[in-house]
């Protein structure tokens, strides 16, 4: 079984109608839980060795993760022997000097919003973010993200595959699509 047919199968990527958080009524053709993979100690441990090489980039010394990669960025800090920063109750916590050549990891980079707030911290606290690492990237421009974007999977690359698995059929695919814009 291939590691997106198992994101699949633990529901950790869904194709469907969900309601937006906070917006009642308004519904999404596509749902990225990647918050459940934790629970899935295998799961965890195969996507972090599938991004490792993703954040090995010459300079950088560095790792920091967004609160909601946390775990996975643990183990990426274990397996690619690199330490780990991380925001903690308003500060980033962990041990770095400052002018720290950084890499940032987030679980979708979508529109950015979360993850410039999070640059514009780590740059006020000494570290010198590189690049942006994210499990799936939907690809978009972002303004002020001026720094290289790597990702595992493109949104592409994630619906051909789950198109691949018989996850998603093209009549929701094009949903999704219509969706992306």
């Amino acid at each position: 079984m291939t590691l997106m047919a198992s994101l699949l199968r633990v529901g950790a990527v869904q194709f469907g109608r969900f309601e937006q958080k906070g917006l009642p009524g308004e519904f999404l053709p596509l749902s990225l839980r990647l918050d459940l993979i934790p629970s899935y100690p295998a799961l965890l441990t195969a996507l972090a060795k599938a991004i490792t090489p993703t954040t090995q980039i010459d300079g950088v010394t560095h790792l920091l993760a967004m609160p909601s990669v946390i775990s996975l960025g643990t183990l990426i800090s274990v397996f690619g022997g690199i330490p780990l920063v991380y925001p903690l109750h308003g500060e980033i916590a962990g041990a770095y000097d400052f002018n720290v050549p950084t890499v940032l990891l987030t679980d979708v980079l979508s529109d950015g919003v979360a993850e410039l707030a999070l640059l514009r911290q780590a740059k006020r606290e000494g570290l010198d973010v590189h690049a942006v690492i994210s499990v799936f990237d939907f690809g978009r421009q972002i303004e002020g993200l001026n720094i290289e974007r790597r990702c595992w999977q493109t949104i592409s690359q994630l619906l051909d595959e789950s198109q691949r698995s018989g996850k998603l059929n093209v009549t929701m695919r094009t949903t999704v699509q219509r969706w992306l814009g």
